[in-house]
């Protein structure tokens, strides 16, 4: 559903639009939406994603069918989180996150690599994606917290090395933290201190019995 609210008394109530299969989303369930720089919009939905470009009325979708035997977009249709990547580091427009089948980077033509537990992953259930200012990619599993970076970031202390994996000619080092079932996450930059003290970074998530 799109809201679009105007400025100003007298452009009356909101207008709502409503979007569903018959628009060419692929689901009535959409637990994710975002948006990119590039002005596009995704949609994480129960068999897959569609992209909406800010210049064109059709959604483009990508899901785990293959229609004549070449390796489908994703491999896990059921996409319970979406997060743009584009200018982040990564070579992906987007990273999702599934309900099965851990997290598949895909790029915009449709060529996608999936990260699993046989490349350290914590469990194949991801509930949460978000990234933080040095362009780590964390993902919240029903198991534990993986966080993912290229190239020379630095990797978050206190979490162990899991592996390093291949991503499009560069080097994917994933770290986790066992034990903990995470709903979501969100990098915040917050006072530390009292007034005047300086933000700092932190990675908060919602969890099982407690908050992180």
């Amino acid at each position: 559903t799109r809201i679009r609210v105007d400025a100003g008394r007298a452009a009356g109530p909101p207008r709502v639009e409503r979007y569903s299969a018959r628009n060419g989303l692929l689901s009535a369930t959409v637990p994710s939406v975002l948006y990119d720089r590039e002005g596009n919009l995704w949609f994480g939905q129960v068999g897959g994603i569609s992209r909406l470009r800010s210049n064109h009325e059709a959604f483009v979708n990508y899901t785990a069918t293959s229609h004549a035997g070449e390796k489908p977009p994703l491999a896990y249709a059921a996409v319970t989180s979406v997060r743009p990547l584009a200018d982040d580091g990564f070579p992906a427009a987007v990273a999702a996150g599934t309900s099965g089948g851990g997290v598949t980077f895909l790029r915009g033509d449709g060529v996608s690599e999936t990260i699993s537990t046989p490349q350290g992953l914590e469990n194949v259930w991801v509930n949460s994606l978000t990234l933080d200012s040095r362009r780590r990619l964390w993902v919240g599993t029903t198991d534990g917290l993986n966080c993912i970076q290229l190239g020379d970031v630095p990797a978050p202390p206190q979490m162990a090395l899991r592996q390093r994996v291949p991503l499009w000619g560069r080097t994917a080092a994933g770290t986790g933290r066992e034990n903990i079932t995470v709903y979501a996450g969100r990098a915040l930059e917050l006072e530390e201190g009292g007034a005047g003290a300086g933000k700092k970074e932190c990675l908060w998530c919602s969890a099982s019995r407690a908050i992180h």
